[in-house]
């Protein structure tokens, strides 16, 4: 517990330092800021909060395509609503995990086991991220060579990729079942033995359900669309003129930066993010964290909608369903 609180405090200090340097450097027209936020189209902020009900059924329907490859079967509605709450706990308990741990607690009796429960969760989450990989490789493509090579994200991205698909290509070809029984039957200490073989057990879970796979990479490359239109939509509303195929190259890298747990809830990097991205593209400090401060908020709205389903939902409403 003294770890997580000091981890807890480091991220507060990294966050309130960053939000301190940025109103001290960047934001000497703050006046700006608050022009941009004020003149935004509300009507077009509203419709891009709406994007997100389309992203709860998308990632609610890929986690129930996951669970139901396992023979489990729950509601849609009831993994949408666990969904809002792992928002909400992500969003305002210390720790990055907090969400998918709220997630797997849920679908546990249902799969059968905390430990099953928390890998479909885990591969729903792997799935999701490598779908974004998927999305910014390719845009960085049709944006162009000189946005290519300006971007500073290649390497990580394809780092990354690559990091993933091996774990991907781990869980799912049969026989890895094999060659992870090999290494585990090589380890010298019995004690640590014994835990690894329940890594066996949880790799067979979607060994060779290629199937699986392609549709969820289906699915979560539909929510990543869904999430840079959101903010197509948003800079819309703030009058962001740049070309629309900009937001793939620059959200997807935003995102995979912010998953970074190095502040709370991305406070302060999030700013300078936008800012460094949005600029490859000439487009204004002031516009940049205008953009990052409504979605933001739009974020907090949504985790907030999470607690208030969190209060009034059933403590076992997802496992009865």
């Amino acid at each position: 517990m003294k770890r997580n609180h000091l981890v807890f405090l480091l991220k507060v200090a990294i966050s309130t330092i960053l939000i301190l340097y940025l109103f001290k450097k960047e934001l000497g027209g703050l006046y700006q800021v608050k022009s941009a936020l004020f003149s935004a189209d509300s009507s077009l902020v509203l419709f891009a909060a709406s994007f997100h009900l389309s992203g709860y059924l998308l990632s609610a329907m890929r986690w129930r395509f996951l669970l139901h490859s396992q023979k489990v079967q729950i509601d849609l509605g009831a993994l949408v609503m666990s969904h809002l709450v792992s928002i909400f706990f992500s969003s305002f308990l210390p720790g990055t995990v907090s969400g998918d741990v709220v997630r797997g607690l849920d679908t546990a009796a249902k799969v059968g086991s905390i430990a099953k429960s928390m890998l479909v969760v885990f591969v729903d989450r792997l799935i999701g991220v490598i779908a974004l990989f998927m999305l910014s490789a390719a845009s960085l493509g049709m944006a162009g060579a000189d946005v290519l090579s300006n971007s500073h994200m290649s390497l990580l991205l394809i780092s990354l990729a690559v990091l993933s698909i091996a774990v991907i290509v781990m869980i799912f070809h049969p026989s890895n079942v094999h060659l992870v029984n090999w290494i585990i039957r090589a380890i010298p200490f019995s004690s640590v033995r014994s835990k690894c073989q329940n890594v066996t057990e949880l790799l067979q879970m979607f060994s060779g359900q290629y199937r699986v796979l392609y549709i969820s990479i289906l699915i979560s490359l539909l929510f990543q669309v869904n999430v840079v239109l959101h903010y197509v939509v948003l800079g819309t509303a703030l009058n962001i003129e740049i070309p629309w195929i900009n937001y793939f190259v620059i959200i997807p890298a935003s995102i995979l930066i912010l998953m970074i747990p190095v502040s709370i809830n991305g406070i302060g990097i999030r700013e300078y993010v936008f800012i460094f991205l949005f600029a490859k593209f000439g487009v204004p400090a002031a516009l940049s964290i205008s953009l990052a401060w409504i979605a933001f908020g739009i974020g907090l709205a949504q985790a907030l909608i999470g607690g208030i389903v969190f209060v009034i939902r059933k403590r076992s409403y997802v496992r009865n369903v």
